[in-house]
């Protein structure tokens, strides 16, 4: 008995003329032939239309479907993904690369922000930070708070369809190390939209009173991870001013820094002033950008004056010392002049109107002054402040209590803005 694999079976007939005749397709492009019966076949029959095909070649046959099914399938869930970068407004120093043509912002300076709208119900937001605290603020409420997220695609669904604005914020200090933001991206389906940006600019320059150290946490006696994890920039008095003004913002502020000298004369070859002029807070690349805030705040002094000297400081009596700040901070406020001719300085004492830093700062605004300039303004932060915070640093609370002070100030005196 002869046969091929596709399960039909024909009897043998020694009248050869009685022999079934194959189809003219089998044997010829496809190579097919009969075997006997029992004997393992390398033949199938494709019944759909009678076509028999060797096994070998129908495997590779299927296995080039599913190839193919695959790549579609991968193809249609690329096109469903997230392919759309969105333009964003960048709050702080960034330094701006590219990588595989497409942009990503370097930062290290406190309250760095991006910000974009979108409408749509979803976002994706690409991170690469193992160094900070941030927060996500999706239509302005209570912000998700990620720790050291690191290089990860953080994505954010089912948020309803309509108009959304989204934030990522730089929460905590982190002195001098880097990381990097990659931007939001968006479905192809969903629409991009451009966030207007605010027409009002502030700056802060300032130390950890500025950054908000250890603001919220509920102990002054901290160690290192528990400042890390109580600093909250975002509600320092700096970002709550910015905020009710709906105005871009700048925290240029590093704890432990003064004018010309920095907490128990501690790192002498450095302060706020020398590191002032870069785009992240240990040097590197000078800060060259359109900046041009209406309103500077300078809140610094309380780490040049508020521990004795130490023998190996160049300034053997406090009156050289006093001297020496008095001095430098007038070439820095002349400098901030250079860059920012109508800026409208204030020089902010964190003490109160009888402490030796507050006498010293008067003493800049008075010079200045004196070689023309009228548009610094002296401002004394003479309240009682709680000072709850880490290391007797002032509180979330305290920082509401400066913060309207400046508010209070602005709102009588719009055209500062101007």
């Amino acid at each position: 008995m002869f046969g091929y694999s596709g399960g039909l079976e024909y009897k043998s007939d020694p009248t050869p003329s009685r022999a079934p005749r194959p189809s003219p397709w089998q044997g010829r492009e496809l190579g097919m032939r009969f075997e006997k019966v029992g004997v393992v076949s390398d033949f199938f029959k494709i019944s759909y239309c009678g076509i028999c095909m060797p096994s070998d070649l129908l495997k590779l046959f299927l296995k080039l479907i599913a190839v193919f099914v695959i790549c579609f399938l991968a193809v249609s869930s690329l096109a469903s993904q997230v392919v759309k970068p969105l333009p964003m407004i960048v709050g702080g120093r960034v330094a701006i690369t590219n990588e595989n043509n497409r942009a990503q912002y370097i930062y290290s300076w406190p309250g760095t922000y991006f910000e974009a709208s979108f409408t749509g119900a979803s976002v994706d937001i690409h991170l690469d930070d193992s160094v900070n605290m941030l927060h996500i603020v999706v239509d302005k409420k209570a912000p998700i708070v990620l720790n050291k997220p690191g290089k990860i695609n953080y994505s954010l669904k089912n948020l309803g369809e309509g108009i959304h604005k989204v934030r990522v914020e730089k929460r905590t200090e982190s002195y001098s190390r880097t990381a990097t933001f990659h931007g939001f991206f968006i479905p192809e389906s969903q629409k991009v939209l451009t966030t207007e940006k605010p027409k009002r600019k502030i700056e802060f320059i300032g130390d950890s009173f500025t950054l908000g150290y250890g603001n919220t946490s509920t102990s002054r006696q901290c160690s290192n991870e528990q400042v890390f994890l109580t600093t909250d920039t975002q509600v320092a008095f700096g970002s709550l001013v910015a905020k009710h003004f709906n105005a871009q913002y700048q925290i240029n502020a590093f704890s432990g820094q003064g004018i010309v000298r920095n907490y128990k004369g501690s790192d002498p070859e450095t302060s706020l002033i020398l590191k002032y002029p870069y785009v992240f807070n240990y040097g590197d690349i000078v800060y060259k950008d359109d900046w041009s805030p209406q309103i500077i705040a300078i809140i610094l002094g309380t780490n040049d004056f508020n521990t004795p000297l130490e023998p190996h400081e160049r300034w053997k009596t406090r009156e050289t010392l006093q001297k020496d700040f008095v001095a430098t901070y007038e070439k820095f406020v002349l400098s901030l002049r250079k860059q920012h001719p109508t800026a409208n300085i204030f020089l902010v004492s964190p003490d109160n109107s009888t402490s030796e830093v507050t006498a010293q700062i008067s003493r800049v605004a008075d010079n200045l002054k004196i070689k023309g300039e009228h548009k610094v303004l002296l401002q004394v932060t003479d309240i009682t402040l709680g000072l709850t915070g880490c290391a007797w640093h002032a509180s979330v609370e305290d920082h509401k209590k400066v913060a309207s002070l400046f508010i209070d100030f602005l709102e009588k005196n719009p055209s500062l803005w101007e």
